[in-house]
């Protein structure tokens, strides 16, 4: 389970963090979030924001009245 538990000093079993203090998270080459989508990574936005899994970004544009989602670049 080295994606998700480590052991301290003190051989207790700790959940995986990515703290500056902690052991961290392993490698992402050797993570997996889902054995069903094996590119879903961790991510960290910022000091506050972190997820599992895959991300998308949106972009809305400024036209008053419904949004109107950018979908296509």
């Amino acid at each position: 389970m080295v994606q998700n538990y480590h052991h301290d000093a003190a051989g207790r079993l700790l959940w995986r963090t990515a703290e500056d203090d902690g052991p961290g998270l392993p490698p992402s080459s050797r993570v997996f979030v889902s054995p069903y989508d094996t590119t879903a990574r961790y991510a960290q936005h910022g000091h506050i924001v972190s997820c599992r899994g895959l991300s998308t970004h949106l972009t809305e544009t400024c036209t008053p009245g419904s949004p109107i989602v950018i979908t296509d670049v």
